[in-house]
């Protein structure tokens, strides 16, 4: 098997919970699941893959020194969608149960956005670009 590589910018986010944090980004925003380590010992990362530009790496708090002082209240990721996929993800995020803290809705910046906190409180915007209309 060829081995997994990393091919774009990706964020890394100290979680309180690795396992319950991969659960929540698989199941509600539909994140792939790449790969965790270590295999065979209890985990302290996931790579999980958004569309096919979008990465992040979720890793346990503990795991490395510089992590345990992060606010996560302090970040915010965009992940742009595909057009139409907004109100087809804001619907499945509120069938898990889940609320938004925004949107979908316009934004003056030529796009529709939706913002969501996951279980360790970062905020996660997904950004549609609108198609430009002339003034």
């Amino acid at each position: 098997m060829e081995e997994e590589l990393l091919h774009n910018v990706f964020p890394t986010l100290p979680v309180k919970n690795l396992s319950r944090s991969l659960d929540w980004y698989v199941k509600v925003l539909q994140f792939e699941h790449l790969r965790t380590m270590p295999e065979h010992k209890e985990p302290i990362w996931s790579h999980l893959r958004w569309s096919d530009h979008a990465e992040i790496l979720l890793v346990a708090q503990g795991a490395k020194e510089d992590f345990e002082d992060v606010d996560a209240s302090d970040v915010d990721l965009t992940f742009y969608v595909e057009p139409g996929m907004l109100d087809k993800l804001a619907a499945h995020i509120k069938s898990c149960g889940e609320s938004l803290i925004s949107g979908p809705q316009k934004r003056p910046w030529n796009a529709r956005e939706l913002m969501i906190a996951d279980p360790d409180g970062y905020r996660l915007t997904f950004s549609e670009v609108l198609k430009e209309t002339a003034p």
